[in-house]
């Protein structure tokens, strides 16, 4: 059973900022040393404004 928040974070508004975060994830396993926060943020951002 998916939360509220995950299914607002992969709804229609939010899918951009979804595959940025994943992308990131991506970057991050094959070894770029970098974080994801800010992915991370501005899909929570996202998700937070249209649960609204």
């Amino acid at each position: 059973m998916k939360t509220t928040a995950t299914a607002c974070a992969e709804s229609h508004h939010c899918h951009s900022f979804q595959e940025k975060l994943a992308a990131c994830g991506e970057r991050v396993e094959a070894g770029e040393e970098q974080n994801c926060v800010e992915e991370f943020f501005e899909l929570m951002v996202c998700s937070i404004v249209n649960l609204l």
